[in-house]
């Protein structure tokens, strides 16, 4: 599963749209994000933990804090929009 999602957020282009879902401790349940690629993701990127876990960091679209960059740790799905 996650080698898959790991392909998907690999094959995104700059400024790709995309839904995406993974568990959030902070509000301790599945959420679903609209977010986008950019240069500042990029930058902080994909990456596995030392424990084994999947992060990704993207822009959250719909964020209404002055940081708009989230952290997604085992997202359980990711899927592009066509807008």
């Amino acid at each position: 599963m996650k080698d898959n999602i790991k392909e998907q957020i690999l094959a995104m282009k700059d400024e790709d749209i995309f839904l995406i879902t993974y568990y959030a401790k902070k509000y301790r349940e599945i959420i679903t994000r609209k977010g986008k690629i950019d240069d500042t993701s990029k930058v902080r990127g994909l990456w596995t933990t030392p424990k084994g876990n999947l992060c990704f960091c993207y822009h959250d679209l719909d964020a209404e804090t002055h940081n708009p960059y989230r952290t997604a740790t085992n997202p359980l799905k990711i899927e592009r929009l066509d807008v």
